[in-house]
């Protein structure tokens, strides 16, 4: 048997290799493809789930992020409200005694 490139074809290659071979009469043998056919298909809705949980989560942790992301930020412009240093130039100015001019 050759390698299929798809399961189209991989499918047609065992079907063919069935009639060559004769077909299964046997009870027991069409309980198993039976049995396959559903292990196959519970597998394949188990991808597709695992698929959608996978994005459903992705979304939810980019829409976490984006918000801690802009707290993050807007925490930054309320401790920067003043301007780089201000707080330092406002504790040297008490320290030094300096006081406003009157005279304007």
């Amino acid at each position: 048997m050759t390698e299929a490139t798809s399961n189209v074809e991989l499918a047609h290659k065992i079907h063919e290799h069935g009639h060559q071979h004769g077909s299964p009469t046997d009870r027991r043998t069409q309980w198993v493809e039976i049995i396959e056919a559903v292990v196959l298909a519970t597998v394949a809705g188990a991808t597709a789930w695992s698929g959608y949980q996978a994005s459903k989560w992705d979304a939810v942790s980019a829409k976490q992020y984006n918000l801690a992301v802009r707290t993050t930020v807007l925490a930054q412009e309320k401790s920067n409200a003043g301007g780089p240093g201000s707080t330092f130039r406002h504790h040297n100015v008490q320290r030094l005694g300096c006081r406003k001019s009157s005279r304007q």
